[in-house]
C-alpha cells in the first residue's frame, strides 16, 4: 500500500502546486554562455537519435524569431538557435511520441498484460479444480453406490453445471440451485429406499413438500449451501475484479494529458539541442515537475483506485481464509456423501413420517429390494484436512501474486527522464517527508 500513499501525495501536490505555481510553464532552458553558438555538434545526434533528415537541420545558427517553445535566452545578446520552427514542431512531436510510447508500454504492455495473464490463469485454475472435483466425485460415488448412482447421476451433474455456470456468467442463484439439488436428491433417494411402492407425480409433490420439516440430510444442506455460496461469490468477485482492473488500466491510455504537457516535454527533452547542447538530460526536479503536470488527470483516479485496491485486498483475505474455494470444492464429494448417509440412517423414520402426511402408498409389482451401502470411513480424511498446511497451494500462490500486482504496480512505472530512473517516484518520496 506504500505505492498508494505515494500516489495520494502525488494527487495533492498536483492539485496544490500545479494549479498555483504551475511548474511546467515556469521551466526554462539554461542561458547560453560563451558568446558563440555552434550547431555542428548537434547534427549527428538529431540525425541518429531523433531521426531528423540532414536537410532539416541548419549548419549554422538561424534567427529564433518564430520559435514558440525553445526560445533562447537573451542574456548574451543573441537571438539565434540551432532549430528552425519546423524542427521545433518535430521536436515537440518526438517528445510527445516518446512519452506516449512509455506510457503505453507501462500501462498496456506491462501492467494490463500482467493483469490479463493473471485473470486467465485464475480462470484456468478454477476450471481445472472444478473438473478434478467432478471426476473424483464421480469415481467415489460409482465405487460406493454403484448402479444406484449410475441411474441418478444426472442430479449431481446438474449441480456441477450450475456451479460452473455461476462462475462464468453469474446469472443463477446459488442458494436456489443448491436447494433444487438437495430436493431432487431427497426425492431420488426416497424412491430408491422405498422401491417396493408405486408413487405418482401428485404423491411425489407431497413428498417434496415434507422435506424442510423432515430435514432428511440433517444440517448438511445448510452448511454446504453457506460454504458454497460465500466461497463462489468471493471467487467470482475476485475474477471479475481482475477484469475491471485491466479495463481501468487500459482506459487510462485514452486520458489525454493537459495541453501544457506537450510544451513542457519539448522544453525538457528537446530544447537543449536548439542551444547547441547534446547529451544534456533534465534534472530530477524538472522531470518530476513535468511528470506531475503530464499525469495530472491520471492522478484523479487515485481515490477510486485506492478504494478498489482496499476492496480487492479484503476479497483476497477471504479467499485465503474462511472463504477458500479449494476447501469447499475439493471435498464436496465427502460433504454430499455425508448428507446421503444421514438420510440412509434415518430413512425408516423419514418414510414413516411421509406416509403419515401423504398417505400409505400402494405396493408395486416389484418386491422390496435390500439396498446395501458401503460404509465410508471419514476419519483419515478429516485428519488430513485438520493438519496444518506447510506450503501454499498453487491457487493460493496465484491469489497472493495477483493481489501484489494490483496493490503495488499501478504507479511506479510511469515514463521517466534521467537514465530511465523513475524520477516521479523519487520526487514523491521527497514530498512524502516534507
Amino acid at each position: 500500500m506504500e505505492c498508494l500513499v505515494r500516489w495520494t501525495v502525488f494527487s495533492m501536490v498536483v492539485l496544490l502546486r500545479y494549479t498555483s505555481a504551475n511548474p511546467i510553464t515556469n521551466t526554462t532552458t539554461l542561458p547560453l554562455k560563451g558568446g558563440t553558438l555552434h550547431c555542428s555538434n548537434v547534427r549527428p545526434m538529431l540525425s541518429t537519435e531523433k531521426g531528423f533528415g540532414s536537410e532539416t537541420i541548419p549548419r549554422d545558427p538561424v534567427p529564433a524569431n518564430g520559435l514558440k517553445v525553445c526560445i533562447p535566452s537573451n542574456d548574451d545578446g543573441l537571438n539565434v538557435s540551432c532549430c528552425t520552427t519546423n524542427m521545433e514542431t518535430m521536436l515537440a512531436t518526438k517528445a510527445r511520441q516518446d512519452f506516449d510510447q512509455k506510457l503505453q508500454a507501462t500501462l498496456n504492455n506491462h501492467l494490463a498484460s500482467i493483469l490479463k495473464g493473471k485473470s486467465k490463469k485464475f480462470n484456468e485454475f478454477f476450471s481445472e479444480m472444478l473438473t478434478k472435483s467432478r471426476k473424483e466425485f464421480d469415481e467415489m460415488f460409482k465405487r460406493t453406490y454403484g448402479q444406484i448412482y449410475e441411474n441418478n447421476k444426472d442430479v449431481f451433474y446438474e449441480l456441477f453445471e450450475a456451479l460452473s455456470l455461476y462462475f462464468e456468467k453469474g446469472k443463477i442463484r446459488l442458494d436456489k440451485s443448491l436447494d433444487n439439488f438437495f430436493n431432487n436428491l431427497y426425492q431420488k433417494m426416497f424412491l430408491v429406499l422405498n422401491s417396493q411402492y408405486r408413487f405418482d407425480d401428485k404423491y411425489m409433490a407431497c413428498v417434496s413438500n415434507q422435506m424442510n420439516g423432515l430435514q432428511p440430510f440433517g444440517d448438511s444442506p445448510i452448511k454446504l449451501s453457506l460454504q458454497v455460496k460465500r466461497s463462489f461469490i468471493a471467487t467470482r468477485a475476485f475474477g471479475q475484479a481482475l477484469n475491471i482492473a485491466e479495463e481501468v488500466v487500459t482506459s487510462m491510455l485514452n486520458v489525454p494529458p493537459p495541453t501544457v504537457c506537450s510544451h513542457a516535454l519539448t522544453k525538457m527533452s528537446g530544447c537543449n539541442v536548439c542551444q547547441g547542447r547534446v547529451n544534456l538530460k533534465a534534472c530530477p526536479g524538472l522531470c518530476g515537475n513535468v511528470m506531475k503536470g503530464c499525469l495530472a488527470y491520471h492522478s484523479e483516479l487515485d481515490t477510486e483506485w485506492n478504494s478498489f485496491v482496499d476492496a480487492f485486498g479484503k476479497i483476497t483475505e477471504r479467499l485465503l481464509g474462511p472463504f477458500s474455494i479449494e476447501a469447499v470444492v475439493e471435498p464436496i464429494n465427502i460433504k454430499i456423501s455425508e448428507a446421503v448417509m444421514n438420510f440412509q440412517e434415518t430413512s425408516a423414520q423419514v418414510s414413516e413420517k411421509v406416509f403419515g402426511s401423504c398417505g400409505k402408498p400402494r405396493l408395486g409389482a416389484r418386491s422390496a429390494q435390500e439396498i446395501n451401502y458401503e460404509t465410508i470411513s471419514f476419519g483419515s480424511r478429516s485428519k488430513a484436512r485438520n493438519q496444518p498446511k506447510i506450503n501454499q497451494t498453487p491457487l493460493e500462490k496465484l491469489i497472493n501474486e495477483t493481489n501484489a500486482v494490483v496493490s503495488k504496480t499501478v504507479c511506479p512505472h510511469f515514463p521517466c527522464c534521467w537514465e530511465f530512473q523513475f524520477v516521479i517516484l523519487n520526487q514523491l518520496l521527497i514530498l512524502r517527508w516534507n
